[in-house]
C-alpha cells in the first residue's frame, strides 16, 4: 500500500532526525480516535454536535425517544444516534436499535441543517425512508433551521 510505505519512509527520517514517535503513530492500520476514521466534518455534524448545547430549547423539552439518522453517501452510512429525554440530547454515533430511523443521502441532510431544504418536503417526496415513530421525527425536524432567506431579516 503506497500510503503506508510513505508513512514508513516519513517515520524512518524522522527518527533519523531524533524526533521522539509516540506509541500507536508507527501503525499502519488507524486508531478508532485516528481522525481518518472519525465522521466526516460537514452541516449535519456542526448541527448536531450542537444540540446538547441547546437544554433551553421549548422543542427539545417535548420530546422523548431515540432517533437513529443513516446518512449515506455512496456505500458509505455514517450514522448518528440521538437520546432526547426532556430537552437533555446525548449525540453519539453508535448504530444502534432506535424509536425512529431515518435514512437519507448525507448532502439532504447538510441541506436540511443549513435550512435550504425542508424535511417534511423531502419525507413527503420520498427522499427520507422514515421507520418507527413518525410522530418523533416530526418533532425533531422543528429544530432545523428555516430557509436562509427568514434568517437574514431576523
Amino acid at each position: 500500500m503506497q500510503v503506508s510505505t510513505a508513512l514508513g519512509v516519513h517515520l524512518l527520517r524522522i527518527r533519523r532526525l531524533g524526533v521522539r514517535i509516540p506509541p500507536g503513530a508507527q501503525s499502519e492500520h488507524p486508531r478508532k480516535d485516528h481522525p481518518a476514521r472519525r465522521p466526516r466534518l460537514s452541516a449535519t455534524s456542526d448541527f448536531l454536535e450542537t444540540l446538547p448545547s441547546r437544554n433551553n430549547d421549548p422543542v427539545l423539552r417535548q420530546l422523548s425517544g431515540t432517533i437513529r439518522l443513516d446518512l449515506r453517501d455512496g456505500k458509505v452510512i455514517e450514522s448518528w444516534f440521538l437520546q432526547l429525554d426532556d430537552g437533555e440530547v446525548k449525540v453519539s454515533h453508535r448504530k444502534g436499535k432506535a424509536d425512529c430511523i431515518a435514512t437519507m443521502e448525507a448532502k439532504l441532510s447538510d441541506g436540511l441543517a443549513t435550512g435550504k431544504l425542508n424535511a417534511v418536503s423531502a419525507a413527503l417526496r420520498g427522499e427520507i425512508e422514515i421507520q418507527g415513530q413518525v410522530a418523533l421525527l416530526l418533532g425533531f425536524q422543528r429544530l432545523y433551521p428555516g430557509p436562509p432567506r427568514d434568517r437574514a431579516g431576523a
